[in-house]
């Protein structure tokens, strides 16, 4: 599943049951750096790091994820801060170095995770073992619909939060109301 939204799924959801649990840009950043060397290679045909005639290839292991991983952690927080400054969201900075990481390597393992379900070229524990024990685990379509649920259920359960916590007055210090 090069760079296709799908991937997002776990993210979106994790997001709508713990909105400061994760950082969606994190998330997405590590989504997109796994899948470029697959990119490189369908752009040029061309191996990168890889096995030969193989799409996904060191990206694609425990190691690859890992390392990526890394990257993305890495880089998460600066670029984090800079996105939401630009959408004017500077009251959620600073985000917890905790939640950048957790957001980078949930974003890579996932991946791979969803990936070795539905492509066979995946090996995720190369260099010690080409087996994948995940492929065909279940087919395509409901891959994909696990995947477009997750995303649904995340995105209604942070709309519906920022919806109660927007419609719902403030009470001043000391002020009691009721309930309801």
């Amino acid at each position: 599943m090069p760079f296709t939204p799908f991937h997002m799924g776990p993210g979106l959801l994790w997001k709508g049951l713990q909105p400061a649990g994760l950082s969606l840009m994190t998330f997405g950043l590590a989504q997109v750096l796994i899948d470029l060397e697959p990119l490189y290679v369908l752009k040029t045909g061309k191996d990168f790091l890889g096995v030969p005639g193989h799409l996904h290839g060191i990206s694609h292991t425990i190691l690859g994820a890992t390392v990526i991983g890394v990257v993305a952690g890495a880089f998460g927080r600066p670029l984090t801060h800079l996105g939401l400054r630009l959408l004017g969201q500077s009251q959620f900075i600073p985000v917890r170095w905790g939640v950048i990481w957790w957001s980078a390597f949930f974003g890579t393992y996932s991946h791979l995770l969803l990936d070795a379900v539905m492509h066979r070229d995946v090996e995720p524990f190369v260099p010690i073992s080409r087996w994948n024990p995940l492929v065909g685990l279940v087919d395509v379509g409901t891959l994909h619909r696990f995947c477009i649920i997750t995303a649904l259920a995340g995105m209604l359960l942070y709309v519906g939060r920022w919806m109660i916590r927007t419609a719902l007055p403030r009470a001043k210090v000391g002020e009691t109301r009721p309930i309801l």
